[in-house]
């Protein structure tokens, strides 16, 4: 109808308001007066106005969400890092002293006449077996305050939205392993590979770009929760052209994330480079022009809302100046036991956004 009716607005003024032929699609034609053609037209404006302005409200509703929770999360992280605090603070003290106490045991274990009350405890506490364990329970709960220190970092940078105007130095490696620090939980069953460049810090948004890297890598997990409940009984073969790059065999599949970092140069300007790539389904070609687009999605109603993909795709773009780009299918290197597979790359200059 748009196009039809920029048809007519091109005509010569003395033909402006002849009607126009129309072919349908069983091979007939009709004829459409010009009014009847505007009056289309009008309606088809009136309805992306009103889409518009859902996607707008939408929007504004999901930033708002996101900033409610920024807030919930850098409040609750800040409670979570004082007990924190406490617990890894004393560790180094809790392991002089308890050392201490067990040198001292043993000095008196070495006594030619060991007290009887020193030997009942000892037989009662299993002495033998605790001055091995112990340390072993020392180390576990130091590493165990030492992730909980490292997850409320991740959730303190991911809080801190960065809503003022000027941007900062970001550290890109830290803004990544934050967003996996946060998904840990999800990442269990993962075999997650890193390789990490000597990346320069760039100006930009922390926060956002934890959010960022937070979203793709979640939608990297869902697509090989995706694949892992497929059947594992088929092969899977990759071809481009008449050349078949990899052929692999579902039950020899195991779910991989592929996180790749460096300085690369493009266009005579150096950028940094994030590469995360699984090794899932893919996206079909026919929607991969659509993913960027606003409310666009292809998991089940409840589960998405579309906007994941077109707020990163913002935040890269108009906040820091790069480019989000796609590549499926994607096979990593070497190809073996690998399927599709996605990869997305995230290009941010080496200067100010």
């Amino acid at each position: 109808m748009v196009l039809a009716a920029q048809t007519c607005l091109q005509r010569p003024s003395e033909l402006i308001y002849e009607p126009i032929v129309v072919k349908m699609e069983s091979g007939a034609y009709r004829l459409l007066d010009v009014p009847d053609l505007l009056q289309a037209q009008m309606q088809i404006q009136d309805l992306a106005t009103r889409m518009l302005r859902e996607q707008t409200q939408a929007r504004m509703i999901q930033t708002e969400k996101m900033a409610s929770l920024g807030q919930i999360v850098a409040e609750v992280s800040h409670d979570i890092r004082n007990p924190v605090n406490f617990i890894y603070s004393n560790m180094d003290y809790l392991t002089t002293y308890t050392n201490g106490l067990m040198e001292m045991v043993r000095s008196y274990s070495q006594q030619p006449s060991e007290p009887e009350a020193v030997i009942a405890i000892k037989e009662e506490i299993d002495w033998e077996f605790l001055q091995t364990d112990l340390p072993k329970v020392l180390k576990s709960i130091r590493f165990g305050a030492e992730q909980l220190m490292r997850l409320v970092s991740s959730l303190q940078s991911f809080s801190h939205m960065e809503d003022q105007e000027t941007a900062s130095e970001v550290n890109v490696n830290d803004c990544v392993e934050n967003g996996l620090m946060i998904l840990s939980n999800r990442l269990k069953d993962v075999a997650v590979h890193k390789n990490y460049g000597d990346l320069p810090p760039i100006q930009g948004y922390g926060g956002q770009l934890v959010q960022v890297f937070m979203n793709i890598i979640s939608n990297a997990i869902d697509a090989l929760n995706e694949m892992q409940v497929q059947p594992r009984t088929s092969e899977f073969e990759l071809t481009e052209g008449d050349t078949t790059i990899v052929t692999a065999a579902l039950d020899q599949w195991r779910p991989t994330l592929d996180l790749r970092s460096d300085v690369v140069q493009q266009a005579g300007q150096s950028w940094v480079s994030v590469k995360i790539a699984d090794n899932g389904p893919g996206i079909p070609p026919e929607i991969q022009t659509r993913i960027f687009d606003s409310f666009f999605t292809t998991k089940k109603s409840g589960e998405g809302t579309g906007l994941g993909l077109a707020i990163c795709n913002q935040i890269i773009a108009q906040k820091h100046g790069g480019r989000l780009q796609l590549k499926s299918p994607y096979v990593p290197v070497g190809g073996a036991g690998s399927v599709q597979g996605t990869e997305f790359e995230i290009l941010l200059p080496i200067s100010a956004p």
